[in-house]
């Protein structure tokens, strides 16, 4: 504590740093209760549509569409956490050739913030990296540190803005990742998946399913156009 205000280097041994808990290959109650509903919605659009794009009517292509578009989210959140299971477990010599990391750190001293949420300079070797300021930053093994307020890719300087738990912890090297909350996205086409499986894509329907229903009758006339080719 004392030592750091001094602008010395405190390491964090891997004893002093306690490892995120990592998650059970079993699905959690909430997400296995979406999937049943996300199952039985598919069932429920794709009822009676042939298996054949050229057997299909328009409406019979969009809802195929629309049922096989209601997971998409989820398939795209469990392939960010999988990068970041990755990120995770890489040390510091591995993050070197990392783009989504910087590795090499080197502390400087205290550049600006708070005394609750001071901001630290580091120094880092050349190294290919994406950060330009703003991403959130990880230690190795996936606790959160901070934020990137400011990099020179010049100069070889990075500012860190750290959180309360992270001001003594000075890293070797760090990673960056996002997670972008689609559950908003999700819901809404599930709510659109819930009208068609009751009302159908015909007569008075909301935007979003005129939307669909015309960009199927376009995606349908193009697979029979590629098949009649090969014909």
């Amino acid at each position: 504590m004392m030592w750091a205000a001094c602008g010395l280097r405190v390491r964090a041994s891997p004893a002093d740093v306690p490892r995120p808990e990592t998650p059970t290959g079993d699905p959690s109650e909430d997400l296995s209760a979406w999937q049943e509903k996300i199952n039985a919605l598919i069932a429920q659009l794709t009822d009676g549509v042939p298996p054949d794009v050229i057997e299909r009517t328009p409406e019979e292509h969009a809802r195929w569409l629309l049922a096989h578009s209601l997971d998409w989210h989820r398939r795209e959140q469990k392939a960010v956490w999988w990068e970041y299971f990755r990120l995770r477990d890489l040390g510091a010599d591995d993050l070197l050739d990392e783009r989504a990391g910087l590795s090499g750190l080197s502390f400087i001293g205290v550049s600006g913030g708070t005394a609750r949420a001071p901001i630290h300079r580091y120094r880092f070797p050349p190294q290919e990296t994406e950060f330009r300021g703003g991403e959130n930053l990880h230690n190795i093994g996936g606790n959160k540190l901070g934020t990137i307020h400011d990099i020179s890719l010049e100069e070889r300087w990075v500012d860190v803005k750290k959180r309360g738990d992270s001001v003594d912890i000075h890293p070797d090297a760090v990673f960056a990742h996002n997670v972008i909350d689609a559950d908003v996205l999700a819901d809404a086409l599930v709510r659109i998946g819930d009208y068609v499986a009751k009302h159908g894509m015909e007569g008075d329907v909301p935007f979003a399913t005129s939307q669909a229903r015309r960009s199927s009758s376009q995606s349908r006339s193009s697979n029979v156009e590629r098949q009649s080719s090969l014909l």
